[in-house]
């Protein structure tokens, strides 16, 4: 086994769990494919683009708040 390897999963066994999880989640995603957007999909980005709720973000506190259940 060549020296990256074995320090590979030494650094991975005294990993924690959720540092594990995240990692391999990254790798997962990493190895997905790129692939160009269909018809349907430009369809719904331009939606987007047009809408003028989807250009306003929300603060922190209003997230918070909404989150929470308490939305004024």
């Amino acid at each position: 086994m060549s020296n990256i390897k074995e320090r590979l999963i030494g650094a991975i066994t005294v990993m924690p769990e959720e540092q594990a999880l995240a990692l391999w989640n990254k790798l997962v995603l990493s190895s997905a494919p790129e692939v160009e957007p269909d018809d349907f999909d430009k369809m719904m980005l331009d939606a987007v683009e047009q809408d003028p709720d989807c250009h306003e973000l929300a603060s922190n506190e209003e997230v918070e708040r909404l989150l929470h259940g308490n939305a004024d």
